[in-house]
């Protein structure tokens, strides 16, 4: 299938990180993006997302509480979580709620599209490149 049906959410506070996400990416996959937790929240209420890229550091929400979040309502979202800090505390609890990735900022474009890809293709994604999707 085609990757421009892939749907990924980009969330950052910040919008310099989030527009640079968003153009490293948007070549390959339709992307929206958001500046709250909240807002995040409200967009995976009403559409499908086949990724959410989140920073961990959101304004009143955390990037791991909306990783939270959407294990429990959109279990088959495939989940990265972004930091600029390398805390390991991050990465161990993003991995308990089910984040497939953990990736430092700034996030070199390679690396970026590698983690994305590999997100995409895991068997709890609902991603569209999914192998065992093919028929």
């Amino acid at each position: 299938m085609d990757s421009k049906e892939t749907s990924i959410l980009i969330v950052d506070a910040e919008e310099s990180p989030r527009e640079y996400l968003a153009s490293v990416l948007s070549d390959q996959y339709r992307c929206q993006t958001a500046d709250t937790a909240e807002k995040a929240m409200g967009l995976l209420t009403f559409n499908r997302f086949d990724l959410v890229i989140t920073d961990v550091k959101l304004r009143s929400i955390s990037g791991l509480a909306l990783c939270h979040f959407i294990r429990k309502t959109r279990p088959g979202t495939a989940v990265i979580l972004v930091s600029e800090k390398n805390g390991g505390w991050h990465k161990s609890v993003a991995e308990q709620l089910g984040a497939l990735d953990f990736i430092m900022k700034p996030c070199d474009p390679t690396s970026l599209k590698r983690a994305v890809k590999r997100a995409l293709l895991h068997p709890t994604s609902e991603g569209k490149e999914r192998t065992d999707q093919i028929v």
